[in-house]
């Protein structure tokens, strides 16, 4: 099937929807944040996200963020998450996210998985981490950004995640990282 190159409709700094029509016809539209060369880029990765640990008195603890989100209209808990920006390694990306929205250190970086985050409305590709860290600075937020800190016990993870007001990769790696552990 050919297609033809996509058609911008929107002109924003973040997020912008785009037209793509089809030999056989069809029109579909989509989400990006990538530059228009890299759109449909395979395994371009746009965003980071980790699950943020530490250990205290040989308890493993995970830092959630809580955050207001327009789009849904309320506070929802998540890990931290970020953009990678333009010539940025994704590494270093979740290590910049990591000080600015929880102020932490990273001690040590796994990366856990990676792929496309919602495929049927946007093209974005993410990469996940779990990062042990050492909480010893203060947040760095942009102007208007408030999150909350909220730090668990590795063993409330399944009880806090029954919560609906919660991100759902984000929910997923917690699950991972608790199944992983517990049984240390």
């Amino acid at each position: 099937m050919e297609k033809v190159k996509p058609v911008k409709l929107t002109n924003n700094k973040w997020l912008n929807l785009y037209s793509r029509k089809f030999s056989d016809g069809r029109e579909y539209f989509f989400c990006t944040r990538r530059q228009e060369e890299n759109i449909a880029k395979p395994n371009y990765i746009d965003a980071v996200r980790a699950l943020p640990y530490f250990v205290d008195n040989g308890k493993i603890k995970v830092v959630l963020i809580k955050e207001y989100r327009y789009p849904i209209e309320k506070e929802i808990f998540e890990l931290p998450a970020g953009l990678v920006e333009q010539g940025e390694n994704p590494d270093n990306a979740i290590i910049r996210e990591l000080e600015e929205e929880i102020g932490a250190e990273v001690v040590k970086l796994d990366c856990s998985t990676e792929g496309f985050n919602s495929p049927g409305m946007t093209d974005e590709f993410s990469k996940t981490y779990f990062a042990e860290v050492k909480l010893v600075k203060s947040q760095h937020l942009d102007k208007g950004e408030k999150i909350d800190l909220h730090i668990i016990d590795l063993d409330q993870i399944p009880e806090v995640i029954k919560d609906g007001d919660f991100c759902l990769i984000s929910k997923a790696l917690l699950m991972m990282f608790y199944y992983k552990n517990i049984t240390k």
